[in-house]
């Protein structure tokens, strides 16, 4: 797809080669997502140096990107899953302009990334499933207008998160499959306005919590797999704007959820619960009033189960319970999906490897 200066972009199924370089000084956007773009036809096309959104594929290397220009006006970047390693001819590039950058599944190396150091305006950031290490989080610093990042499944420790110390803008922040324990999360205490984060399969624990606590905008939290039990709980009483907590995999209980009573929005909660349900989890539970989804990894599950669970007062509307569980047959579904309980518009099942 090729995106003219003021128009309608235009899609050519036919090689890139065929055109000269002098045609693509006029090209503002190359999205080659059926992969097909190569090395090759990268550098037929010569200079881009009007190039605004740059998509390129599974088969580009730094190789094709080496005649490409500098890019001084390229906002959107996507070398997701593309073999680009240190990006040496983006050495003399500014990226003054450029907003988000999407690297995940690439080759990019801790070198390559830093050829981004000086993108100021940079909000969204990707390296989910790269080789980034701490070493390369430095070129993080100065990305102060940065609001999202993912570096889920990388190999990022506390330690690296000392770059984001000064990044007060982050809002979305995915740690999920690192080695996150926690004591690096000190370090975004002037992110004010952190919403979401997700610590899900990670090494956070019960101590790396402490440094969660008190974020006032802080909406959601995943944190399924990881080591946190009650005792974590306990540091993250002062979330009043918490309304998704994921706790899946985890040795926290449903009774532990009681220290979270400051977080009147709490609507959606995932836990487990390896013993049934007693009276005191139902208490607990039913003591959310915005409760809406539960998502509840529980066994066994009777009928008395699910019943005590719509009887709240809060009108739970979404419930969802193990693939393996016996009792979830098809018609039993329907049946509380009609005339038993009006009220639940989602009755569903969820993978236990999920």
């Amino acid at each position: 797809k090729v995106g003219w200066k003021d128009s309608t972009p235009v899609w050519f199924p036919v090689s890139f080669r065929k055109y000269t370089g002098g045609f693509f000084r006029y090209v503002n956007e190359i999205d080659c997502e059926d992969g097909t773009l190569t090395d090759q036809d990268l550098r037929a096309m010569g200079a881009l140096g009007g190039l605004q959104s740059l998509r390129v594929g599974p088969q580009v290397s730094d190789a094709g990107l080496s005649r490409i220009g500098r890019l001084t006006h390229l906002r959107y970047l996507d070398l997701s899953g593309s073999k680009v390693r240190d990006l040496n001819s983006f050495a003399y590039c500014d990226f003054r302009n450029l907003l988000t950058l999407d690297a995940s599944g690439s080759s990019i190396t801790n070198k390559g990334f830093s050829r981004f150091a000086g993108a100021k305006v940079l909000y969204w950031i990707n390296l989910d499933s790269t080789g980034i290490t701490d070493q390369g989080m430095g070129a993080l610093a100065e990305c102060k207008s940065l609001t999202g990042l993912n570096l889920r499944d990388t190999k990022i420790t506390d330690n690296g998160l000392k770059s984001l110390s000064g990044l007060k803008r982050i809002e979305y922040l995915a740690l999920a499959w690192t080695r996150i324990q926690g004591k690096g999360l000190r370090y975004l205490q002037d992110s004010v306005g952190l919403i979401d984060i997700e610590l899900r399969r990670s090494d956070c624990n019960d101590d790396g919590l402490a440094y969660l606590d008190g974020f006032p905008k802080l909406r959601a939290i995943q944190l399924n797999g990881t080591k946190v039990t009650d005792k974590g709980l306990a540091k993250l009483q002062n979330l009043p704007a918490l309304e998704i907590l994921n706790l899946r995999e985890t040795q926290a209980t449903i009774r532990g959820l009681a220290q979270l009573k400051r977080s009147k929005l709490l609507g959606n909660v995932s836990i487990s619960s390896r013993k049934g349900l007693d009276e005191d989890d139902y208490r607990v539970l039913g003591s959310f009033m915005l409760l809406k989804h539960l998502r509840l990894e529980v066994e066994p599950v009777t009928i008395e189960m699910v019943d005590r669970l719509l009887s709240f007062r809060q009108k739970i509307t979404w419930l969802e319970l193990p693939e393996k569980t016996p009792l979830l047959t098809e018609e039993f579904m329907k049946q509380y999906h009609g005339s038993r309980n009006r009220r639940l518009t989602t009755f569903s099942i969820y993978d236990d490897n999920f």
